[in-house]
Parts: structure tokens; sequence; C-alpha cells
């Protein structure tokens, strides 16, 4: 006798293979979304960074350090790491980069996020973290290096390079003809996209910043002792 239509038992078994399909599916589009909205996060921080280094770079070749903005005692303290990066022209110009606003460590940040709660209607917005350059070039400006609006950052340092360690102070005091210096920075600090979240694998986005730059010129007066602190230092 032949058959006409389906069973309950097919039917089913169409409608369960059907949910599968539709399940995998699904999945499949969610993590294709996962992924495409964490790369897109990752290409909006490089940019930025790329940014970044390329107006540092062209800043780097007509500047040096403008050891007389620190004292020597404060360079050995912190092994030459400095929340200001000032900075001195061929043509006279003051360079001064630093954040600004309120801006956190990267331990203080992630613990800011970890503890935010939704702001409220009248809560105000607080100014992002920036960092800023300011010259003296043709009147006094300032400009914004990276602004924080699409994406945020942490407090960035500096390191001089070189600074007085207290062994090669020693040395070079006891020459008749210290060492000269070529004068360096690197830029210390991190990227973190808008939507941040370190327990979410989609936001996890973040860009540790270690960019390196030559600057012009030699320090002569590297290891000359500046100020009273510094003296004791090379004494101890």
């Amino acid at each position: 006798m032949k058959k006409n239509g389906f069973t309950l038992a097919e039917i089913l078994i169409v409608v369960i293979l059907f949910g599968m399909l539709a399940g995998i599916i699904i999945k499949t589009y969610t993590t294709i979304s996962q992924v495409s909205f964490r790369l897109q996060q990752e290409k909006e921080i490089a940019k930025e960074a790329l940014v970044l280094s390329q107006v540092l770079d062209n800043l780097a070749q007509s500047t040096t350090i403008d050891y007389g903005k620190y004292q020597s005692s404060d360079l050995v303290a912190n092994n030459g790491v400095v929340d200001t990066l000032y900075l001195k022209g061929d043509n006279g110009g003051e360079y001064q980069i630093s954040s600004i606003n309120t801006c956190l460590t990267d331990q203080e940040f992630d613990e800011q996020v970890e503890k935010s709660e939704p702001k409220t209607e009248n809560q105000k917005e607080e100014p992002p973290c920036q960092l800023s350059l300011t010259t003296t070039q043709d009147g006094k400006t300032t400009h914004l290096l990276l602004d924080g609006k699409n994406f945020k950052l942490s407090k960035m340092q500096f390191k001089i390079i070189p600074f007085i360690g207290k062994e090669d102070l020693k040395k070079n005091l006891a020459s008749e003809t210290p060492q000269d210096g070529k004068p360096a920075f690197r830029l210390l600090g991190t990227l973190y996209s808008h939507f941040y979240n370190p327990n979410k694998w989609t936001n996890n986005i973040s860009l540790p910043l270690q960019f390196f730059f030559s600057l012009q010129g030699k320090t002569e007066s590297l290891y000359s002792i500046t100020d009273e602190n510094a003296t004791q230092s090379s004494e101890a």
C-alpha cells in the first residue's frame, strides 16, 4: 500500500534538523559578529598609535631633551621616568608633552572599569584622559596628540635616555673627558578601546605603547651636577 504524506515521526525529525541547523547558523553569525567587532576596535586604536608615532617622530627630527627643566636627582630617583617631557628645538622653540585631565595608570584603569557604575542623568561626564603637546614656537599653542574621544588611554609617561645613573655618574666625574650621551626617549602607556572591559573577550582590547625616539644633538653636560640633591646622590 502506497504511503501518503509524512508520518509524525518524520515531521519531528525534520523540525529537529532545522532547529539544529538554525542554532548553528545563529552561533556562527554571532561569533563572526564578535570577531568583526573586536577587529574593528583593534584597527581603530592601532591607527591612533600609528598617527601618534608619526607626529612624535617628526618632532624628534629637530629637537632634543631640555635637561634644564629637570632636576638631576629626580631623574636618578625615577630611573629617568617622568610625567612631562620637555624638549627644545633647533629654532629655539620649546615643547611640552604630558597627560591632562583625570588619567589613571594601567592597574587603576582596570580597577575602575570593574567597579564602574551606570551614570545618572544629572551626573556630569568627566573629560577623558588626553595627551597634549604645548609649544612656544610662533606663540604658545596647545594641540591634542590623543583626544580620547573614540578610545581611552592610560596616563602616559616618558623615559628619558640617558638619565644620570649613580655608577655612570661616579665614573664620569672621575674622568677628565666625560662621555657624551645621545639623547632619546620612550613613550610608555596603553591605548584601550572605547568599550574596553577586561572581563569580556569581545571588548578586552588594549595596545601597550613603548615607542622609542632618537633625538638630535649630544648631551655634553649630561653628567654635570645641577642641584644639591644630585650631589648628595653621587656621594652616597
